[in-house]
């Protein structure tokens, strides 16, 4: 119900928070 909802966005944040991140370090590297 709402808690997987709830669960699924804050994953899907999380990922694209990791991302956004990670990439301008693999970009300096």
């Amino acid at each position: 119900p709402d808690y997987f909802r709830w669960l699924y966005t804050a994953f899907t944040r999380a990922t694209k928070t990791l991302y956004l991140v990670n990439y301008p370090q693999s970009q300096i590297l």
